[in-house]
């Protein structure tokens, strides 16, 4: 019988330390007190505490008890009070994983709400850029062909490399607005891919 009840001390002192470790005040734990709602407590208290002192002074009492059936009503009712304070410990670690669970899902929306709004920007960034840029082909298609036809029409020699000369810029520049045309055409493709 001493060594049940040196177990049973010791499993009561190991949870007294999970319930202290739980930092719970009595508004926190006795919120979850339809836990507490068992014949296995006399007690009615909204400190934990005390329901720790009556396990303490149960495990006592059967230490000094002989009679069989008090061995087994107070046997009986260590179980029910080790269940229930039990049942707390779970209720907490289940509460706090939720919590975290619940947490770690608000701090995921707003990355993903921030990557959401950052795509956002860039694709209207990417858009405005391309409109830029085909505005500025629009011009250089416009120069081009402008160029091409002071050439065509001018007869003499004299300003004939200075016109040949701006027609091959203006044809360069509008190979290379082209180019990032479709650099910028290729960002808004795998970026709508991606949405």
């Amino acid at each position: 019988m001493n060594t049940l009840i040196t177990q049973l001390t010791l499993q009561s002192e190991k949870l007294k330390e999970q319930i202290k470790g739980l930092k719970l005040n009595s508004q926190q734990w006795f919120a979850n007190s339809d836990i507490f709602r068992s014949s296995g407590f006399a007690t009615r208290s909204e400190d934990i505490s005390d329901y720790l002192l009556e396990l303490t002074a149960t495990i006592n009492k059967l230490a000094k008890v002989t009679d069989e059936q008090h061995i087994a009503y107070l046997s009986e009712r260590i179980t029910q009070q080790f269940s229930c304070l039990k049942g707390l410990v779970k209720s907490n670690e289940i509460n706090l994983k939720n919590s975290q669970y619940s947490r770690d899902r608000i701090r995921n929306l707003s990355k993903v709400k921030k990557f959401t709004v950052k795509a956002s920007q860039s694709s209207q960034e990417l858009y405005a850029e391309l409109s830029k840029l085909q505005e500025f082909e629009r011009r250089l298609l416009d120069k081009v062909s402008e160029s091409q036809q002071q050439l065509s029409m001018y007869k003499g020699n004299a300003n004939r490399m200075a016109l040949q000369q701006d027609v091959l810029t203006n044809q360069q520049r509008l190979g290379r607005c082209r180019q990032a045309l479709s650099k910028i055409e290729e960002s808004i493709q795998k970026l709508d891919n991606n949405n």
